[in-house]
């Protein structure tokens, strides 16, 4: 299902890792290359309807925050 959902979004990642969280009927699957691109797909987990699609590297899914002293 991930590999087709990321050839309708017209993305040429090949996925080589894929987390899956299932969360109140909501699968979430993170799917991550070895060049560190990334895409998050959120599927309706009744009726496999994708909720949302997201792709970017790595570096635009961590957030850094600021030590405070």
């Amino acid at each position: 299902k991930c590999a087709h959902i990321l050839k309708e979004n017209k993305t040429n990642l090949i996925p080589s890792k894929i987390i899956a969280i299932l969360k109140e009927d909501l699968w979430t699957l993170t799917c991550m290359d070895d060049m560190l691109g990334i895409a998050t797909i959120k599927l309706d987990a009744k009726t496999g309807e994708v909720k949302s699609f997201r792709k970017g590297s790595l570096m635009d899914f961590v957030t850094m925050k600021k030590k405070k002293d």
